[in-house]
């Protein structure tokens, strides 16, 4: 088994150590766990000011004043980690023929089977990628608006409360599924992001393509 401290202390990825491939580096890391404490500090909070019936929540930041003062600043915080991740990753998220055969082939994914011609990232992390930008994009926006309701003319804040809430509800979903897909679906999953590698096996099952581009660098 790979040195634990010397793959984690590696500032780059893709590449194979022992019987380990190098997924994500360090900071990659590091920056999605900044993004998820964040979210989920944001999504928590909002969610107390969102509904009377979570307001419960309010009691994990000191009550309802200071969960509406933090709030906006969780979100501020999640948008500047995000911020690496896609100079990162977009470049890599370009849709491609493979990732439209991969959705054609899509049941065979939900059947654990593998498909041949799959990257780094398959088409359904792309998808993910590409909500996450957009929709954080306008839940930015959104709650820019209403952080500073005076700034902004009355049709726009008519407009953003909606949109802010819909998002809302709609990120709860997708991360749910995520979380789903990470610590259920799919073994072998989280250690990407805990320990930076996958197993071979599971490099060469989910994502073969990939796998054998690291494979060849040597």
């Amino acid at each position: 088994m790979a040195n634990a401290q010397a793959v984690v202390g590696k500032p780059d990825q893709d590449f194979v150590e022992g019987n380990l491939v190098v997924r994500h580096s360090l900071s990659i890391r590091v920056a999605h766990w900044w993004v998820a404490v964040f979210f989920i500090l944001a999504f928590l909070s909002g969610a107390a000011l969102y509904s009377p019936r979570f307001f419960f929540l309010t009691n994990l930041f000191g009550g309802g004043y200071t969960a509406r003062q933090l709030h906006p600043w969780f979100s501020v915080l999640f948008t500047l980690g995000f911020v690496p991740l896609f100079l990162r990753w977009v470049n890599q998220m370009a849709w491609t023929d493979s990732d439209a055969n991969w959705v054609k082939n899509f049941k065979r994914y939900m059947r654990y089977e593998e498909i041949p011609d799959v990257g780094k990232f398959n088409a359904g992390q792309k998808l993910f990628f590409w909500a996450a930008v957009l929709g954080g994009l306008v839940l930015l926006l959104s709650g820019v608006v209403i952080w500073f309701p005076t700034s902004f003319p009355l049709w726009l804040r008519y407009l953003s409360y909606p949109l802010h809430e819909i998002l809302f509800i709609l990120f709860g979903i997708a991360i749910i599924y995520h979380i789903y897909i990470t610590l259920f679906a799919l073994g072998g999953t989280l250690r990407a992001m805990t320990r930076g590698t996958v197993t071979k096996n599971w490099a060469s099952s989910h994502h073969p393509r990939w796998y054998d581009e690291v494979r060849r660098k040597g």
